[in-house]
């Protein structure tokens, strides 16, 4: 096998140009991708018609998106549509997917499209991920009928019992109490753990505030500390703000005011006016870091311009600015 994709490049061609279809497919790929070798998206269509002469049916869906997207070739909605059902009729269920996309994306005021709707079942009961969650979409977005809300609960859950993550967080959002279509506050919870231990950033965000709640989970603050954490570092603007608050008052762990301060800092970088006044205020006060007026002032106006309503009073008492009408 080789090791490089430049010496991978040369293996495909060479096995292409003697009639190997999946060989022509790779190679057609990786000119796509520019991968060990210059981007030639019009030789890449060029090879995955060679592969698609030789029925290797992926090369089908590649073909109608290169047409789909004009890439290699001029946009032909029409072309593609025909590579995409030559696909289907294999059996092809990102296909089918891809098909039944085309035909809701022109049905979005009008009627619901009821071939695209069962071209989309047909891929998610294929197993499907990506289409079991385009189907939980189209059903939840029409929500017309008890119906519709009870096939958008099933084929979330299809696709987070698949393993998908974002369906676990979906999962966890319809069974919350208050908000979704089946409250149950421990399965809510368990979703959000499931999809936080998979790295999602909002399930390990939502996971903390359960932890600080007691809704659906034990009450934890240590715990809570250490969802917020994974969430912050991953750039979640409102667990930053939290973590700070949490860390300066000593809450679920030991209280770090310089820790706090970089938290605040962080999150207002990332432009939350809540963090920026709460950072402006400090420096202003000196309370928790040397005062820096100048700082402090920076932070303020920038909270003040983001709409915070206590900025602008902050800044008149402190002096930093003139009354503000």
């Amino acid at each position: 096998m080789p090791r490089l994709p430049r010496e991978a490049v040369r293996w495909f061609r060479r096995a292409a140009e003697a009639g190997h279809s999946v060989a022509a497919y790779n190679l057609a790929v990786f000119l796509r991708d520019g991968i060990g070798i210059d981007q030639d998206e019009a030789e890449a269509v060029s090879w995955f018609r060679r592969a698609a002469e030789g029925d290797f049916r992926p090369a089908f869906v590649q073909l109608g998106r290169m047409h789909l997207n004009g890439r290699g070739t001029e946009a032909n909605p029409t072309a593609a549509a025909t590579w995409f059902e030559k696909a289907a009729d294999r059996g092809e269920p990102d296909a089918k997917m891809a098909l039944a996309l085309m035909r809701l994306s022109g049905t979005n005021t009008g009627p619901r499209d009821e071939l695209g709707e069962k071209l989309l079942r047909e891929a998610a009961e294929a197993g499907y991920v990506p289409a079991m969650k385009e189907l939980a979409r189209v059903h939840l977005d029409s929500g017309t009928t008890d119906d519709d809300m009870a096939l958008s609960l099933r084929w979330y859950h299809e696709a987070a019992e698949a393993g998908d993550v974002d369906a676990m967080v979906a999962m966890g959002h319809f069974t919350a109490p208050g908000l979704g279509i089946s409250p149950d506050a421990k399965v809510s919870a368990t979703w959000f753990e499931r999809a936080a231990d998979a790295g999602h950033r909002e399930a390990a965000f939502r996971l903390a505030v359960l932890h600080c709640t007691g809704v659906g989970v034990t009450k934890n603050l240590a715990r809570a500390v250490e969802r917020y954490a994974v969430a912050a570092n991953a750039g979640h603007p409102t667990a930053q703000f939290n973590l700070a608050v949490m860390t300066l008052r000593g809450q679920g762990t030991v209280a770090d005011p310089q820790a706090a301060l970089s938290w605040y800092e962080r999150a207002a970088e990332n432009g939350m006016p809540e963090a920026q006044y709460a950072l402006g205020r400090h420096l202003a006060d000196g309370d928790v870091i040397e005062q820096d007026l100048a700082a402090a002032r920076q932070w303020l106006e920038r909270a003040a311009g983001a709409g915070h309503p206590d900025a602008k009073a902050t800044l008149e008492g402190h002096g930093m600015i003139d009354a503000i009408p």
